[in-house]
């Protein structure tokens, strides 16, 4: 049955959200496949997936209800079912519950986001153009950028406008009051607009909306922005509420513990820690490129080319180095004697070895080469005719016998 033909769901939860269970009717009953039935009632406490947000979870009739739509103001709910499991039919009494926690966390984490919102909005201007509600990560997109320290003072705002516990009050205006109103989020909606207000004659904020929301500010608990970004010439902002928050504040209390204790560093003094091991870092890094450097100046003076080759074998240099390296020996050269200069050095792992040739300008076209070099040696790579590079499987002896015997460089 159509949508079209169905009357509009009554939505219980605008009523009270607090409601956790219901008795409906049912309207329609639709087997979708062996493990899915869509069902209609003419009244719900399930919110559907809507303005962002995820739907409520529960059980309808005995069944766990895995999804809940919304179109042309009726209310779909899919139930998980089996095709032996004897169904309702049209006009029985179906009752169902929902998830409480689901409808909790959500309706924290949404009245959290418009309690960001409205600070952003009175403070920066900045309008939310875009939010989701998911259930394991949320968003919130606003089309203006804050520094950090700004972020970190409106973070501030909105957890101290939470612990004054304002009241929160979800309504439908009429046309006059509608029209006297000044809210957020204007746009064009079927049938009725709702409003949900916070505060005293909404001096915290008035938003369009159609999810359920706490009744004060209080229960939201705690909003913690966990990161932001820029995105689309605005900011992202990831954040979590309620319960969330706590988890996520544990979650990096945990970790830090863990670093703390992995490189015995105090509590409060990571980034001073790190910041000392950056710089000897960079330090080590100067120390083994000059020592990889010495290593290839010696490897170089003690090979001896195999006719048109120069070919050397290394340990532990990554591809720019090994191109570094390749680009002086083959400058070294003065004309045609060496036509190719062809660098391999083992990983770490002792598995894979990485490889740069380098060819001189009118020289071999080492793209024709690099096809018979990796099916030779188990490696992928390629590149121009001047240069390739890739990586192999093939151990040493493997490579010193190919380049001795293969015709290429002849």
């Amino acid at each position: 049955m159509s949508e079209l033909s169905l009357p509009l769901t009554e939505k219980e939860y605008d009523r009270d959200a607090y409601t956790r269970s219901f008795t409906g009717r049912v309207l329609s009953i639709v087997r979708t496949d062996e493990t899915h039935v869509d069902v209609v009632l003419d009244r719900t406490v399930f919110f559907p997936e809507e303005g962002g947000q995820c739907c409520d979870g529960g059980t309808l009739g005995g069944f766990p209800v895995a999804h809940v739509t919304l179109s042309h103001g009726v209310i779909t709910h899919t139930l998980l079912c089996s095709a032996q499991d004897a169904l309702p039919q049209a006009g029985d009494a179906l009752s169902g519950e929902i998830d409480w926690q689901i409808r909790l966390r959500n309706m924290q984490v949404h009245s959290g986001e418009h309690v960001l919102s409205g600070a952003l909005y009175q403070k920066y201007g900045f309008a939310n153009v875009g939010f989701h509600l998911g259930a394991l990560e949320v968003t919130a997109d606003f089309d203006g950028m804050l520094s950090p320290a700004e972020w970190k003072e409106i973070e501030t705002h909105v957890n101290n406008v939470i612990r004054e516990n304002h009241p929160i009050t979800c309504f439908y205006p009429d046309a006059e009051t509608l029209a006297n109103t000044f809210y957020r989020a204007k746009r064009e909606v079927e049938g009725p607009l709702r409003l949900v207000q916070i505060g005293q004659d909404g001096c915290i904020d008035v938003c369009a909306c159609c999810a359920p929301h706490v009744a004060h500010t209080g229960e939201i608990g705690l909003l913690k922005i966990l990161r932001t970004e820029h995105y689309k010439g605005g900011t992202r902002v990831w954040f979590a509420a309620g319960p969330d928050a706590l988890t996520a504040f544990q979650a990096r209390v945990e970790q830090e513990d863990a670093i703390s204790a992995r490189w015995s560093i105090k509590q409060g003094e990571l980034e001073a820690a790190f910041a000392k091991m950056d710089e000897r870092l960079y330090a080590a890094q100067g120390m083994l490129k000059k020592a990889q450097e010495r290593m290839a100046t010696m490897a170089v003076a003690a090979a001896t080319p195999l006719g048109c080759v120069f070919y050397v074998w290394l340990e532990g240099m990554d591809v720019n180095r090994l191109r570094d390296t390749g680009n002086r020996i083959l400058a070294s050269y003065n004309g045609d004697t060496i036509k190719v200069v062809a660098l391999f050095s083992l990983r770490d792992d002792g598995k894979t070895t990485d490889y740069v040739l380098l060819s001189r300008e009118g020289g071999i076209n080492l793209r024709e080469v690099a096809p018979q070099l990796n099916a030779a040696l188990c490696g992928r790579g390629g590149g121009s005719p001047a240069m390739i590079q890739g990586s192999v499987t093939a151990d040493k002896a493997a490579v010193d016998t190919w380049f001795a015997s293969s015709a290429l460089f002849n």
